[in-house]
């Protein structure tokens, strides 16, 4: 009599997925996949990949199924999110004159703040102090011209 041995290799490939954040600033993110076997994205807007680290660019559940040399298949799925919250910027100054000459500038929103203005002025704080020294160079030029004679009144020219 003949026999004949029999085994059962019934090994899940151990599918595992992740996936990340969309942003204001990140147009696409990574998918993260894992398993011992082929790999076969799917998800929104018909999106397919036999890749293993496939980028997207939108938002919602992928599936990742692997399937093993044994033909066993496994199932994981990976989330991509979208926070395209916008900061809400706000920001309000102050009156410089001959009696004031600096004044903070007050920002609020969440974020990084970043201000820029005249003369090159550029700062990352969120309530920065700027000065007029760029009026005082605007009233001597004035009154240089005035005491040549120059008849102008006009501190911009």
């Amino acid at each position: 009599m003949a026999q004949a041995e029999v085994t059962l290799d019934d090994e899940v490939p151990g599918a595992q997925a992740s996936g990340g954040e969309l942003t204001c600033t990140i147009s696409s993110v990574m998918l993260n996949g894992s398993g011992n076997g082929d790999f076969a994205w799917t998800g929104p807007n018909g999106f397919t990949s036999g890749d293993q680290n496939p980028i997207v660019s939108a938002a919602g559940i992928y599936e990742l199924t692997v399937t093993g040399t044994n033909g066993c298949t496994s199932v994981a799925q990976a989330e991509v999110t979208l926070d395209d919250e916008v900061p809400g910027a706000q920001a309000s100054g102050g009156e410089l004159n001959c009696n004031i000459s600096s004044v903070m500038l007050s920002g609020s929103g969440n974020g990084d703040f970043a201000w820029t203005g005249p003369n090159g002025f550029t700062s990352g704080d969120q309530n920065p102090v700027v000065s007029a020294w760029h009026l005082r160079t605007h009233r001597h030029r004035h009154q240089r011209l005035h005491q040549r004679g120059a008849g102008r009144s006009d501190p911009g020219r």
